[in-house]
């Protein structure tokens, strides 16, 4: 029930500038079993509108519990329409935001959250925020990899997700252009 939407049975292979991609619509996430350290830590993700519907809030890679929604509290990558995109970071118990605001709806977008030891990092289209980094950098916390979590009424598309448990910096601007490059996306 919870299975995101990857082919459609009148358009076929659902698909975002031609490239297949994931559909969350409203209550779809993936939980993983794969437990990781969230210090330091690197994600990066193509981020697409889902269409109509409740579209306040979408996460779209989180690291923390599979039985609580706390996954922005450790690592969560995040967009809120008409909002902006939001980086959550913590310990478990506390966190930080680091936020880049937008207006109406999310479009195609290269999302990048890096945790490391001078605190979270995030960028959109290769844009970073105006407060990197946000400098009260925790101890981080080992919890399960989430993709489309806590996003009960949000729906999005997502057409890839890397996960480095390593602080990818120095090769951030390489990441994000090879997959600018693959997906059409515009940075």
């Amino acid at each position: 029930a919870n299975m995101p939407k990857i082919y459609d049975g009148t358009t076929g292979v659902v698909t975002e500038n031609g490239k297949p991609t994931v559909h969350f619509l409203s209550n779809n996430e993936m939980e993983t079993s794969l437990s990781i350290n969230s210090n330091p830590i690197s994600g990066f993700v193509t981020a697409f509108h889902g269409g109509s519907g409740g579209n306040s809030r979408h996460t779209f890679i989180g690291i923390g519990s599979t039985s609580v929604d706390d996954s922005y509290q450790r690592y969560s990558l995040e967009s809120w329409s008409g909002v902006g995109h939001k980086f959550w970071t913590g310990t478990g118990a506390s966190y930080q935001l680091n936020e880049i605001t937008y207006s109406g709806i999310m479009q195609p977008t290269i999302l990048t959250g890096i945790y490391n030891s001078t605190g979270s990092n995030l960028f959109a289209n290769g844009a970073a925020s105006a407060s990197n980094p946000v400098n009260t950098y925790t101890t981080g916390g080992t919890g399960f990899l989430l993709l489309s979590h806590r996003n009960d009424t949000s729906t999005a598309k997502m057409s890839e997700a890397i996960v480095y448990t390593s602080d990818q910096s120095s090769n951030r601007t390489g990441i994000e252009t090879n997959i600018a490059t693959f997906y059409d996306i515009t940075i």
